[in-house]
Parts: structure tokens; C-alpha cells; sequence
């Protein structure tokens, strides 16, 4: 006879911090089950998902692969366009402040 296999139920909290995630992610049974823990908190706590990341990473490597190459982590490209923004607004109050004063 074949065994049925259980599934565990995993839920989201307004408590849960990075620390409760990666327990979360890791006590996964397999990579699916990892993977849709993982999503179900990128999507109920994407604050946190870069430390849940980086503890990942450090902690458990070869899980952080596992996400990373089912295309779920991605790098982000840092925007330098914001500090040229600040650089525009900034610049000239910085200049008329000082000849004012």
C-alpha cells in the first residue's frame, strides 16, 4: 500500500518576523514546499524579504540556491536615478541658503 502524504499547514501573522520565516521556509519538506512558503511571505511581508534573504544565504545556502534558481530571488538593480533627483532638488536650496545667510 502507498503511503498518503501529509502536508503541514503553514500561515502568515502580523508577528512573524525574519527569524519565524526562515524556521518557516526551511522546515519545508521538499522544494515546492519550500517555494510556496516563500512565496506566501514575499507576498504577506515584502519588508522583510531581504533579511529573509540574507539569513538564508548565510544560514542555509544551499536552500537560498534552491530559491534563487527556481527564479524567485532576483538581484535588484540599484536606481541612481533617486540621488540625481536629490541632487537637483537639493543643490539649489543648499546654494540659496547660503547666499541668503
Amino acid at each position: 500500500m502507498s503511503e498518503k502524504k501529509t502536508s503541514k499547514v503553514v500561515g502568515s501573522s502580523k508577528d512573524d518576523n525574519v527569524d519565524t520565516i526562515v524556521e518557516k521556509i526551511v522546515a519545508g519538506e521538499d522544494k515546492q514546499a519550500r517555494v510556496g512558503v516563500y512565496l506566501l511571505f514575499s507576498m504577506t511581508h515584502p519588508m522583510v524579504m531581504l533579511g529573509v534573504n540574507l539569513k538564508l544565504q548565510i544560514d542555509h545556502p544551499l536552500i537560498y540556491k534552491e530559491l534563487k534558481s527556481s527564479g524567485l530571488i532576483k538581484k535588484k538593480k540599484q536606481n541612481s536615478g533617486c540621488m540625481v533627483v536629490l541632487l537637483i532638488i537639493i543643490a539649489p536650496t543648499i546654494l540659496l541658503s547660503s547666499l541668503i545667510f
